[in-house]
């Protein structure tokens, strides 16, 4: 049986693009062999919209569920669009391009695409309310973004995934409590359900105050009983907890608990250079601090849709934030830029230490970005980043700080101990990336600038 050659397959399709038995057999091939990216790349480069539009409607469809799964958000939007032309009322197909609109932040269009078809229906199809949840989520409109959640329950009381998506809309919103309701709601419907167990651990984990652990009535406590004991600097006690339960930690809240001890009692945990902001924290110019890409990334962030007034359940006050920016960085040649010399830099990292305290990085290296408007009296409140590897800000646009102090003037970078104990100050400038630990405590100064301050927040996965 001869082999499938996957050059002659690309070359033919090149050659003869109507030819829809080879394009089914070309994606057969790449996609059965787990590279549905190089089809997709090959499909991009094949046609372009009117070209698309010729095809079958199963194809399309077919390929762009193929785009989905990959995350080429642009590509599925644009071939979903297609079909959606036609029929704009079927829940599989405008819940498929929705999905691919939000992903790729064009939240106007699938607010659009989504009143249309849900208006259109007798009854209204619970996935596509919660996929227009998600939209007025993402844009700020939390009353609304909550009643069509509630919606969904009330259509479907008995649903796993309904209570599931409200919690977690809930906890966003920092009302724990009835986030919790929810999750337990979630495990009378499916007992022991990974995903609602994983999310009562993690609030559990973050709540340190022993009212909370007695009204909760979670089982682990381990993580706030080493919070407690912080806070009543039972520094012996602390140490004995941290060392004999951090299998029961996740690796990155569990670093951070030991940087809210002293020196000295972090010392008898691990090596104190891991605990260090002097030595941990990487400071790189990437750009020149005129560099006109600066400007364009600024405008990105301020023409993306997602961009919400002190966005919920993130540590912004007084500034505007961002969802995620990078996925859709086909949109952008800014953003692509900007994520290829971040990736090139932290591929140039000496990072087997810390991959041995918080797990490997992904290969390739994954990243998810942000950006951040700070104005006046602006600021981020001490916070770590425990869904992260390693994190960063690259900064876009800083006060002059003429006038002001300089730590305020610009709001300066904080990483600090408990109790707001400032170990390290870096002060922003344009062009300038600060790379650290997830597990470091940061924050900024409030911004006594009236210029605004803007920048481009990371993560590595």
């Amino acid at each position: 049986m001869m082999k499938t050659n996957p050059q002659k397959l690309s070359a033919d399709l090149k050659q003869d693009p109507n030819n829809i038995q080879l394009l089914i057999e070309t994606a057969r091939y790449f996609i059965g062999t787990n590279k549905s990216e190089k089809f997709l790349d090959l499909f991009q480069q094949i046609y372009g919209q009117n070209e698309s539009s010729q095809l079958p409607p199963q194809i399309i469809f077919s390929i762009g569920q193929t785009a989905l799964q990959s995350q080429y958000w642009n590509l599925a939007s644009d071939l979903f669009s297609i079909l959606q032309k036609k029929d704009r009322f079927s829940p599989p197909l405008i819940g498929a391009l929705s999905e691919a609109l939000i992903k790729s932040g064009r939240l106007s269009e699938a607010k659009n695409i989504l009143e249309e078809a849900i208006h259109g229906q007798f009854k209204p199809d619970p996935s596509l309310l919660t996929n227009y949840a998600i939209v007025l989520s993402e844009t700020g409109k939390y009353d609304f973004a909550e009643k069509v959640y509630r919606q969904v329950v009330n259509i479907r009381p008995n649903e796993f995934l309904g209570h599931y998506n409200l919690a977690g809309f809930l906890e966003t919103l920092g009302r724990t409590d009835e986030a919790v309701k929810e999750y337990k709601e979630c495990l009378n419907i499916v007992p022991d359900a990974p995903e609602a167990l994983r999310r009562l651990s993690s609030l559990a984990q973050t709540q340190s105050s022993r009212e909370s652990s007695k009204r909760e009535g979670f089982n682990n406590t381990n993580i706030r009983e080493v919070y407690l004991a912080i806070e009543e600097k039972n520094w012996d006690r602390a140490v004995s907890k941290l060392l004999h339960n951090k299998q029961s930690f996740d690796a990155i809240r569990w670093h951070a608990a030991v940087l809210e001890l002293p020196e000295d009692q972090q010392d008898k945990i691990s090596m104190s250079k891991l605990y260090d902001p002097d030595i941990q924290v990487k400071r790189k110019h990437i750009f020149k601090n005129n560099d006109p890409i600066l400007e364009e990334i600024v405008n990105e962030i301020k023409n993306d849709q997602s961009l919400v007034w002190n966005r919920a359940g993130k540590p912004t006050r007084s500034g505007f934030q961002t969802h995620e920016l990078f996925k859709s960085r086909h949109n952008s040649n800014a953003i692509s830029q900007l994520m290829n010399k971040l990736t090139n830099i932290l591929l140039e990292m000496p990072r087997k230490e810390q991959e041995g305290l918080t797990g490997k990085w992904s290969t390739p290296i994954k990243l998810s970005g942000w950006g951040v408007i700070l104005k006046e009296e602006g600021f981020q409140k001490r916070h770590i980043h425990p869904e992260a590897k390693y994190s960063g800000v690259l900064y876009l646009r800083v006060p002059s700080g003429q006038g002001t102090t300089l730590a305020s003037g610009k709001g300066n970078l904080c990483f600090s101990k408990a109790e707001n104990e400032s170990q390290l100050q870096i002060e922003p400038e344009p062009g300038l990336a600060v790379m650290f630990p997830s597990y470091f405590p940061h924050s900024t100064i409030p911004l006594s600038s009236t210029e605004e301050r803007v920048c481009v927040a990371f993560n590595v996965q």
